[in-house]
């Protein structure tokens, strides 16, 4: 009985989704997959003998589970898989350190990989390759040197890859990518539910006109064909709240997403589904490229843009990688260090501390938010430069640069980037720095936050006041967005540095009366021998009142 056909269009026949994979079923659908990218799609080639990482897993032959082992590429060429997993907190997992090197590059015994890492063994034999890529296993973890070489060269594994299978749905290594599929219910009561499908009874006279119906899949749609919100599906895509995986999705041709739901295609022309939902509701073939994040990327550095337009891609990526969750702090420009290597050859400039050289400007104004409790507790970290974004602490806080991207950015003429004095603590361009100064000048008021009794018991009375053209004026505290701990600036000199203004040739969020919003950084000094300033936030001046643009010019070095 085909439903598509009836009388009652409200109905449509849904591709039949299996509860349970079938390792057969999978290779299948993937081949196909891949054949649709190698016929139509131009951005999606990989190369057909790429030079192999300098670590490998060789998975031995088919059906012997006895000769998987760690090897050395060698000077080696050939196709090979990557996979892109949680670790999971707290977990056992199998390593490659210095003292196990030696004995997995005689033999990796079966029954020491966790599930996630045999099915990708399984998975990279059916598909015919002899190679697989894990960084659990093919970077020296005790090894800062190997680390910064391998962190390097995240941007080739993964953009040469065959293929990358991403466990988005196991929260660690021992989760498995061939676990029960589930959905939620939709309405108020979201509870989990299989997505099985059950036959209905009929009233229809021939026996072989049957009814099967299953759960409405939503969750891999939502997901995936919106940014901003990895946190909404913390338990059905585990893998793309994590930091790290953030340039592990966006840097290979394709991904093939386990999901809770249902298998997910991600390359870089678009996004489909074993539902076929995706396909349906967003036809690539109809319409060229959509708007994915993926291929949002992809098409960014193909085409011929200027760097303000690469600029803002940027920008807009790190708003959406800052709401990632990282465990080690440390590892926040390291995570994205890929990504950023692919941005290099255009016309940005310098990488410098996640800022592009030729969008220094912009780049300084990102915001940081968070519950009031959690700003009380938050620091940034002192070893990086405190204009740089990386620099916060994240864990419960989030970067971004909304009120940029939304609003437009103009530079005040009177800011400039005078020069920048940057100490790289790692040999990878794209990650760890130690320290840096930039040396600037703009326009520059004085201010200080006052806290008073108030008639409230439990909030204070603060006041942001400027002193403006001599006179103290006082600045509306929503205005202003604090780096951390607001009390910490409590009655201490600081300095307003207005960075430029709002963009109104495409923007709609005017102020009150047509105002224009100026972007002003908030400073405090950090070295009064030196003239050294560290940030403590951002300003958002909506009153015309309030301008900066007649006050005097500072010069200044910023950490």
């Amino acid at each position: 009985m085909n439903i598509a056909t009836t009388q009652f269009p409200v109905f449509k026949a849904p591709n039949c989704i299996a509860s349970k994979l079938e390792i057969s079923d999978v290779i299948a659908k993937v081949r196909a997959w891949i054949q649709n990218c190698e016929v139509k799609h131009v951005h999606c080639g990989v190369p057909q003998c790429p030079r192999l990482p300098s670590r490998v897993i060789d998975i031995g032959v088919l059906d012997s589970y006895e000769d998987i082992k760690l090897v050395l590429n060698a000077g080696r060429s050939a196709q090979y898989l990557a996979l892109s997993y949680c670790w999971g907190a707290g977990t056992t997992m199998i390593q490659t350190t210095s003292s196990s090197l030696e004995t997995w590059n005689k033999g990796i015994p079966w029954q020491r990989l966790p599930r996630t890492f045999q099915d990708a063994v399984v998975i990279t034999r059916e598909l015919g390759l002899q190679y697989l890529w894990i960084d659990a296993l093919c970077i020296i973890q005790d090894d800062t040197h190997d680390w910064e070489f391998q962190s390097a060269e995240m941007a080739d594994i993964y953009s040469n890859a065959y293929i990358t299978v991403a466990a988005t749905s196991a929260p660690d290594s021992h989760h498995g990518l061939f676990a029960n599929k589930w959905t939620r219910s939709s309405g108020d009561n979201n509870f989990k539910i299989p997505i099985d499908a059950h036959l209905v009874t009929t009233s229809a006279k021939n026996l072989e006109d049957k009814v099967f119906v299953r759960p409405r899949l939503h969750l891999a749609h939502n997901r995936f064909c919106n940014m901003e919100n990895a946190m909404d599906h913390i338990e059905d895509a585990p893998l793309l709240t994590r930091a790290w995986a953030f340039q592990e999705r966006l840097l290979p041709s394709r991904t093939l997403h386990f999901h809770a739901e249902e298998l997910v295609w991600e390359c870089k022309s678009a996004v489909q589904c074993e539902c076929q939902s995706l396909d349906r509701n967003f036809s690539f073939e109809e319409t060229g490229m959509q708007g994915w994040l993926k291929n949002f990327v992809t098409g960014s550095l193909h085409d011929n843009n200027s760097a303000e337009e690469l600029g803002h891609v940027w920008l807009d990526l790190v708003s959406e990688f800052g709401a990632l969750r990282l465990t080690n702090e440390s590892d926040r420009l390291p995570a994205l260090s890929g990504l950023a290597s692919k941005f290099s050859d255009k016309c940005l400039g310098n990488y410098v501390a996640g800022i592009w050289e030729h969008d220094v400007a912009r780049g300084l104004l990102f915001a940081t938010s968070a519950s009031e409790e959690l700003q009380r507790l938050h620091q940034s970290q002192s070893s990086l430069p405190s204009w740089s974004w990386a620099s916060a602490y994240l864990h419960g806080l989030q970067i971004s640069y909304g009120y940029i991207l939304k609003r437009g950015f103009i530079q005040d003429p009177s800011f400039h980037i005078l020069g920048m004095d940057l100490e790289r603590s790692s040999s990878n361009p794209f990650s760890w720095v130690e320290h840096g100064v930039l040396h600037i000048q703009g326009h520059c008021a004085s201010a200080r936050i006052f806290t008073g009794a108030s008639s409230s018991l439990d909030q204070p009375d603060v006041k942001f006041v400027m002193r403006l053209d001599g006179s103290p004026r006082s600045i509306p505290l929503d205005y202003f967005r604090s780096d951390g701990n607001i009390d910490t600036l409590t009655d201490a000199l600081l300095c307003c540095l207005l960075i430029g203004e709002q963009d109104t040739s495409w923007s709609v969020d005017l102020g009150h009366d047509g105002t224009i919003c100026e972007y002003v950084l908030v400073l405090r000094k950090a070295s009064e021998e030196l003239k050294t300033y560290r940030r403590v936030g951002l300003l958002s001046i909506m009153d015309p009142s309030c301008s900066l643009r007649n006050e005097p010019v500072l010069t200044a070095s910023l950490a």
